[in-house]
């Protein structure tokens, strides 16, 4: 029995809609990262808390951001460029947050006082 080769059309169409991503370690640490080096106010929507993303937040905050924490987190700039920090950043061993932070301290100008 002889086999006929199998046709599909496909037609242009339209894909609507919003989907909710999981929360994501990563995705946090770069968006309390990306918010800390921003103009203005980022929200964070459904930030994964966990330590490591802590630990960004405790550096961002050492580098002059302002983040208010709940269910989604506000992530506001003082300044238009990192601060230098006053003490040692703990990043708690996190090295996604240590990497990218150094980053960040490339950014800051002066020395500690």
């Amino acid at each position: 029995m002889e086999k006929k080769p199998l046709r599909m059309i496909s037609e242009k169409s339209t894909l609507r809609g919003d989907v909710l991503i999981p929360t994501s370690k990563s995705h946090t640490i770069r968006a309390v990262i990306i918010g800390g080096l921003a103009h203005g106010r980022s929200i964070i929507h459904h930030p994964l808390e966990s330590g490591d993303a802590l630990a960004a937040v405790r550096a961002a905050r050492l580098f002059g951001a302002r983040i208010d924490l709940g269910s989604s987190w506000a992530v506001e700039v003082i300044g238009g460029s990192p601060q230098v920090p006053e003490n040692i950043i703990d990043v708690a061993n996190s090295g996604i947050t240590m990497n990218c932070f150094m980053g960040t301290a490339s950014l800051s100008e002066g020395r500690p006082s």
